[in-house]
């Protein structure tokens, strides 16, 4: 018994290294990549909602990632992902979700917009992917790319004077061959 305590102590005592020769101590959170999609009408009204005058809601949408085929499930509404530690990337494919924005009062509230997610894509590694989105008889090409590396900083910059090696990402979407801008949101004209 006294054997088991004094083990259980050293596991209460003992903690991760904080010490400054560690070049990549710190926590760092990397979420997901998810790119949104829109399909909209010939004014730029979306019709992912059922009372939107021709709603695309229940038609076929399909994606070929990875020698899978994904077809979007319009009866299950994804939800708001909380802040929070590290988020490891987890694809679904399509996902039909809410659109969710800061009310006055600086609260995250839902929203009766909707929009098809594509994803999740880790942001913490390299990769070039390729996806097909199949949509009203029209075949699309996405193209992702990520790269992922520790950059040096010196200690004394403004930016994370606390570390000296911080994560750099660049992600580039291409949409039909098209660059696709942060955050990432594609828009198909029905």
């Amino acid at each position: 018994m006294l054997s088991v305590m004094a083990l259980a102590l050293t596991f209460t005592f003992s903690s991760c290294s904080d010490d400054d020769n560690d070049p990549y101590y710190g926590e760092w959170d990397f979420h997901p990549l998810c790119i949104s999609l829109d399909i909209q009408d010939c004014d730029g009204n979306s019709l992912l909602t059922t009372d939107a005058n021709g709603s695309v809601v229940g038609e076929v949408v399909t994606l070929d990632y990875k020698d899978n085929n994904y077809t979007l499930d319009w009866s299950k509404l994804g939800y708001q992902v909380p802040d929070s530690r590290y988020i490891p990337a987890i694809f679904e494919g399509l996902r039909y979700y809410p659109v969710y924005r800061y009310d006055e009062s600086g609260l995250l509230r839902e929203t009766e917009e909707r929009i098809i997610r594509i994803g999740e894509l880790p942001k913490d590694c390299n990769y070039n992917e390729t996806m097909a989105l199949h949509y009203n008889g029209e075949d699309h090409v996405i193209e992702v790319t990520n790269s992922f590396r520790w950059i040096e900083r010196p200690k004394d910059s403004e930016y994370d004077k606390d570390f000296t090696h911080v994560p750099e990402i660049k992600t580039e979407v291409i949409f039909d061959g098209m660059p696709v801008e942060e955050p990432f949101h594609i828009v198909i004209k029905k």
